[in-house]
């Protein structure tokens, strides 16, 4: 198996060139196939029955302008904690603005 996978190796580095190109044209079939024959993208996740989805639908029954409103915020900082007072005021500011 390594004698196997030296002359892979081997052949690879006297080719490099030919591997690098190869590799991009895979990556461009790959992606043009993707195009052409790749499912669509889906939006949709209701979840009939479920307690969130009954809400979801009363909110959107009752406040149309409302109802797609959904949103996923990370915060991170680069030193200290989300609690350290400097970093909690921020993150207070920009939850009440949103």
């Amino acid at each position: 198996m390594s004698t196997w996978l030296y002359g892979i190796g081997l052949w690879t580095a006297q080719h490099r060139r030919s591997v690098v190109a190869a590799w991009l044209a895979a990556a461009i079939v790959l992606v043009g196939l993707n195009h052409v024959v790749g499912a669509s993208n889906v939006d949709n996740f209701r979840v009939p029955g479920a307690q969130s989805q009954a809400a979801t639908d009363l909110l959107k029954a009752r406040f149309p302008e409302r109802s797609g409103a959904t949103a996923m915020v990370v915060f991170h900082v680069s030193s200290g904690s989300l609690t350290d007072p400097g970093h909690a005021e921020v993150v207070a500011r920009t939850i009440e603005a949103l």
